[in-house]
């Protein structure tokens, strides 16, 4: 079998072009088979299935010929030498189209091959270097040099600035996720968006929407505050903790009261037109036993209006200092890398350097104002009145569990002291 393998560096769609001309080229050159590839051939942690399943083919005696456009397609490192050996043992012929030899049996043509190794791996060093070097000084000159600009934003050719057109949309997709709780997947199908989950999950995590861009001076206006972060984080938060997602049909208790004997969620069901929450795990003791909706609503209305003073002292103690946020620990080492630099005599990072410091000394988002809803937690018949997509937020922001203990009339309600604060 002769088979051809066609490599680019990068996934961009810029490369999309060059790699189809090397599959081109490898058919006109009599290839069975092509393997195609996006990755560095010149980065010692760059995973290559491609290349891998190359080696396995010639390994396994079923290859005659292996075809590449030029030598630096197969390897931008000194090993292209053990894989021509392995070819020249197993009798498997290699053909480069740009006519660099590929028999190392001839010793000149095994110095040939030595030699297009070192230049194409000084090559990639030198490319690393240049690339390295002009992020730096383009992040010293306070120009925005990293990533991708996210959707509501473009780059201007020297800094962020927000986009005229999609902005807006940015914004309504922003709370479209927020009305949905943050369940990528339905946000996604409902509005039929052009989105990946991976790449919306993305999207809602940089920080530029919150105006964090460490390698500019020039500021940016957000898209969201610091607090619309922190309530989005906690959300999905929340749902990894107990392993759930959010259901398609969003009621007032989904994915919230959890069975005392399997530690699972429970699970809606309908019974002669009634709502109920039902265990639904079969070797569970409580499997198929549950309570009606409208009994946890009552209890859960009468533990917060019963509550509702303790929740306003609660509130008026601020929370006990956490441990450094994700985003806290990344601008220090940001900031710990450009003193370094600047330690070592590199120029022009002290605008860079203010920036962070700026954000590092940002005041953390403060908390939700729990005592303004004392009063009106208090008042009677208010809550009872209030529909179930009103109450949701309220459930979520005060109540951290509720518990079925196989009781059809009770359940267990344990609320939240605070923010940032241990249940009683």
């Amino acid at each position: 079998m002769i088979v051809g393998y066609a490599r680019v560096s990068t996934r961009s769609d810029e490369q999309a072009i060059s790699i189809e001309a090397q599959v081109q080229q490898l058919a006109a050159a009599g290839c069975e088979r092509v393997i195609q590839e996006r990755a560095s051939a010149y980065r010692e942690d760059s995973r290559r299935p491609g290349w891998e399943e190359l080696q396995a083919l010639v390994a396994s005696g079923r290859v005659s010929k292996v075809v590449a456009v030029s030598q630096s397609r197969l390897s931008r490192r000194e090993d292209i030498t053990g894989f021509l050996r392995i070819c020249s043992r197993k009798r498997v012929e290699v053909q480069f189209l740009d006519g660099t030899p590929g028999d190392i049996a001839d010793p000149a043509a095994r110095l040939m091959t030595g030699v297009m190794a070192t230049i194409n791996e000084v090559d990639s060093q030198i490319k690393s270097i240049n690339i390295k070097n002009g992020l730096q000084r383009r992040k010293a000159a306070g120009y925005y040099a990293c990533g991708r600009v996210p959707f509501g934003y473009r780059y201007d050719g020297q800094h962020v600035v927000i986009h005229p057109e999609h902005f807006a949309e940015a914004q309504v997709l922003w709370q479209r996720l927020k009305d949905s709780e943050f369940n990528l997947t339905n946000t996604i199908r409902v509005h039929d968006y052009d989105w990946s989950v991976r790449g919306l999950r993305r999207w809602i995590q940089n920080p530029i929407l919150r105006g964090i861009i460490s390698t500019q001076s020039v500021p940016v206006e957000p898209l969201i505050s610091l607090q619309d972060y922190a309530d989005a984080m906690a959300i999905i938060g929340r749902r990894k903790e107990t392993g759930t997602r959010t259901p398609r049909v969003r009621r007032l208790f989904s994915a919230v009261v959890r069975c005392c004997g399997c530690r699972r969620m429970m699970q809606y069901a309908t019974v002669k037109t009634r709502l109920r929450l039902k265990c639904m795990t079969f070797r569970c003791s409580c499997y198929g036993r549950g309570i009606a909706e409208h009994r946890v609503r009552d209890q859960l209305i009468a533990a917060l209006e019963s509550c509702a003073e303790q929740l306003a002292r609660a509130a008026a103690t601020p929370p006990p200092a956490g441990p450094p946020t994700p985003e806290q620990q990344t601008l220090q080492r940001r900031l710990d890398a450009l003193l370094a630099m600047q330690h070592d005599g590199q120029a022009g990072l002290e605008a860079a350097i203010r920036d962070l410091q700026q954000q590092m000394q940002a005041p953390a988002p403060s908390a939700p104002d729990w005592s303004s809803l004392a009063a009106v937690l208090a008042r009677p018949g208010v809550l009872r009145l209030a529909s179930d997509e009103e109450l949701r937020p309220l459930l979520l922001e005060f109540v951290d569990e509720i518990l079925y203990i196989g009781n059809p009339h009770t359940v267990e309600i344990r609320l939240r002291q605070g923010p940032g604060r241990n249940p009683p």
